[in-house]
């Protein structure tokens, strides 16, 4: 009787998995059917993988958090990130006390100075600083056309090399824009020496997909 009970479960239990398999194949064919895709964005040169499988997580500043800043450069914004220490590091401001770096602006991550901390764009090296060796010059980025920032804080230099010891910033564009969008930004402050403005102007029109 037992055993007969056994029997009874075990065909009931493949006959389940059967019925499940034609199922399972309906599913996949619908998801086919609407050509559903997912988008995947390489942002690095290391494979990439998702927060929780890394050591140390990547801090990620969005263009919101840029616009609610109100942030003119991409020097302001590393300004903003805990991890920038101002040892080491380059304002605009000291870039032209220095006759050897006029209108620097460069991070310093940790406190490890400018040489050590890497700065990329869309995952990619850009050029160093003319006057001032293996420093790149935050000037350059356009503050207007970043989409977002992903800051690593620990050393990166097992993938990049020496000048990642600090940490990397690195700048993610837009791919896309559409429209005209201007800001501007004047500081004049009691005592001479110390004023700025910054202006940023993006415009597009059609779509790069066509």
């Amino acid at each position: 009787m037992r055993s007969l009970k056994r029997d009874i479960a075990a065909f009931a239990c493949a006959l389940a998995f059967v019925a499940e398999i034609p199922i399972a194949a309906a599913q996949d064919a619908d998801a086919n059917a609407t050509g559903a895709r997912s988008k995947v964005f390489v942002t690095g040169s290391n494979i990439p993988t998702i927060d929780g499988e890394t050591a140390v997580p990547v801090q990620i500043i969005t263009r919101e958090d840029i616009q609610r800043a109100n942030i003119q450069t991409a020097a302001e914004l590393a300004q903003t990130i805990s991890a920038n220490t101002s040892y080491g590091n380059f304002t605009e401001n000291q870039g032209f006390a220095f006759a050897t770096s006029p209108g620097l602006a460069a991070a310093s991550l940790r406190g490890l100075t400018a040489q050590r901390t890497l700065v990329l764009v869309n995952g990619r090296r850009i050029a160093n600083y003319a006057l001032a060796g293996t420093v790149t010059d935050l000037n350059v980025i356009p503050v207007a056309a970043i989409e977002r920032v992903e800051v690593l804080k620990d050393g990166a230099s097992a993938i990049y090399g020496s000048d990642a010891i600090g940490g990397v910033i690195n700048f993610i564009m837009q791919d896309e824009f559409r429209g005209l969008n201007a800001t501007a930004q004047y500081s004049s402050p009691q005592h001479t020496g110390g004023w700025s403005d910054h202006f940023n102007v993006t415009a597009g029109y059609g779509s790069l997909a066509d």
